[in-house]
Order: C-alpha cells, then sequence, then structure tokens
C-alpha cells in the first residue's frame, strides 16, 4: 500500500483492493497516479513508454461507491 511516505512517479496502476473510509486517505491514495515524471524517467522502469499521460484505476471492491468521511471513521 502507497499512502503515504516517498514520492513514487513511475506509478502506471492504481489498485484499490479494500474500502477506503477516509475522504482524505482516498483521494492521496489516488494522488499517486497523477505524479508527474519525465519521458526518460518513465522509460526506466518502463521501456516502452514514450510519456506518462495517464494513469489506470483499478477498484475492486468498489470504493468509489461507498461514502467517505473526514476523519475516515463509520
Amino acid at each position: 500500500m502507497i499512502s503515504t511516505g516517498p514520492d513514487v512517479k513511475p506509478i502506471e496502476c492504481v489498485f484499490f483492493m479494500r474500502n477506503v473510509k477516509s475522504a482524505g486517505f482516498f483521494e492521496q491514495m489516488k494522488g499517486r497516479g497523477v505524479r508527474v515524471i519525465s519521458p526518460d524517467k518513465l522509460r526506466v522502469v518502463t521501456p516502452s513508454a514514450r510519456s506518462k499521460e495517464r494513469f489506470i484505476s483499478v477498484d475492486a471492491d468498489g470504493v468509489c461507491e461507498h461514502d467517505k468521511t473526514r476523519d475516515g471513521r463509520s
């Protein structure tokens, strides 16, 4: 899980495998996919990539449909 900590710019796919109750936490996790990276640095991890123009978000648990709270509690 990458929600806090290092700035991992080459992330091209964000998977949600469980519910996230906190709106802030959810936005932070989605935000990992929008980090900007130069084409040269992206090709270090994905040699066939030309540039990072988008990322894929996979919601395996319906996280986007669940209500969120400001403090993460139900």
